[in-house]
C-alpha cells in the first residue's frame, strides 16, 4: 500500500490542529464516525481500547498533545505503508499512529506503542 494524493496533507493538518489546541479544526478534519483504536501493549491494562466519534477522537488528540509536553516531537512517517505519525521524547520513539484517510480526506486512525513505550 502506498500513500495517496492528499493523505500527507490531511495528516499535517491533523498534527497542526492538535498542536494548536484547535478542537474545531480537528472536528472539521475527522470523519464523524472515526474510530481510534489504541493498543497499549502487554504492560498496560486494558491493553487496547477504542474511541469512537469525531468529538471523542478530537478530545483524545488534544489530551495526547498536552500530555506529551514540550519534549515530545510528533513527525509524519510511513506506518505499514501508509501515512502516519511517530512521536518521540528525547529522540526515543514512544508512540506510532497510523491513519487510514478515506476518499473524502477524513482520517481514521490506529495507535500503537513502541516496544519500550
Amino acid at each position: 500500500m502506498t500513500t495517496g494524493p492528499g493523505q500527507r496533507e490531511v495528516v499535517d493538518a491533523f498534527l497542526a490542529a492538535a498542536r494548536a489546541g484547535d478542537f474545531e479544526g480537528l472536528i472539521a478534519l475527522l470523519d464523524p464516525e472515526v474510530v481510534l483504536r489504541a493498543d497499549y501493549g502487554a504492560a498496560s491494562a486494558p491493553a487496547s481500547r477504542e474511541v469512537r466519534g469525531a468529538t471523542a477522537v478530537a478530545n483524545q488528540a488534544l489530551t495526547f498533545s498536552r500530555v506529551g509536553g514540550s519534549g515530545t516531537v510528533a513527525r509524519p512517517a510511513l506506518v505499514n505503508g501508509a501515512v502516519g505519525v511517530v512521536s518521540s521524547r528525547a529522540g526515543r520513539p514512544f508512540s506510532v499512529l497510523g491513519f487510514t484517510v478515506t476518499g473524502g480526506g477524513s482520517p481514521r486512525s490506529t495507535s500503537w506503542p513502541t516496544p519500550s513505550g
